[in-house]
């Protein structure tokens, strides 16, 4: 069981590194990375669904997004060690500029792109409970490497972690982040690489599902502990086990 500590101790300057407090915990504006939570149809299978979403969804989308896109991502989700969770599926976008990222979302909406997308069908006929990922399934990111090194090419297949994290009430968005960071420190000296997205608020949009997503990349075949100790202004909200399907846009 995770419990909780009451202090912070030592600097999180002193043991992460002064240049990972910028964070952007309190920016207003859309940044060059998104988070998306989808869920499936509720009569689709998942291997349906994921094979959908792979070999066909993502080749229709890129049709017309490649040349704004950086990294297109479908995270799935393979278990939840805190409960189950309403959604199937983390897609990460990265932008390869803000004005690529204004550009798709509004290209996206053009009866075209609409028409391309519809081409595959979803599969199942049961609406999901959030397949549309509206409101607070869709939100910015900042986000930065932690350990290991800088984010490359993820061939399909890749196993993966991930800590879904919410700011405890009272807590600053700065404290949150830093707690944030300090809580990573202990993962990334057993992961290949950890990676902290921090939640941007944005004003046209409702606060996002989740204040913070840690991902992690473990070593070889085994799974990474999650710490113990958990800061006091952090709430963990659920751990997952996550395969990787990550479209090659020959740009990393």
């Amino acid at each position: 069981m995770l419990r909780r500590r009451t202090v912070i101790k030592g600097s999180v300057v002193g043991l992460l590194g002064s240049s990972l407090l910028t964070l952007p915990a309190v920016a207003q504006h859309a940044t060059l990375f998104t988070l998306v939570f989808i869920s499936k149809r509720l009569d689709a299978s998942t291997a349906d669904y994921r094979k959908r979403y792979i070999e066909h969804h993502a080749p229709d989308f890129l049709s017309f997004a490649r040349p704004y896109l950086a990294r297109y991502t479908q995270d799935f989700v393979e278990k939840a060690h805190m409960g189950d969770v309403d959604f199937d599926c983390i897609s990460e976008f990265e932008y390869l500029s803000a004005e690529a990222r204004e550009t798709l979302q509004k290209l996206t909406a053009e009866p075209e792109a609409l028409r391309i997308l519809a081409t595959h069908p979803k599969v199942g006929l049961q609406p999901g409970p959030h397949e549309d990922h509206g409101g607070p399934r869709t939100f910015s990111v900042g986000e930065r490497v932690l350990a290991g090194p800088p984010r490359a090419y993820d061939p399909p297949g890749t196993r993966k972690q991930a800590v879904l994290i919410r700011r405890k009430a009272g807590a600053t968005p700065d404290a949150f982040a830093a707690a944030a960071m300090l809580f990573c420190f202990p993962i990334g000296q057993h992961a290949d690489r950890v990676v902290l997205d921090v939640a941007v608020p944005e004003p046209d949009r409702p606060a996002p599902l989740f204040d913070a997503v840690i991902q992690i990349w473990p070593k070889g075949q085994g799974w990474v502990d999650i710490p113990r100790d958990i800061p006091d202004v952090i709430e963990v909200v659920n751990v997952l086990d996550l395969l990787s399907y990550e479209s090659d846009l020959g740009k990393h």
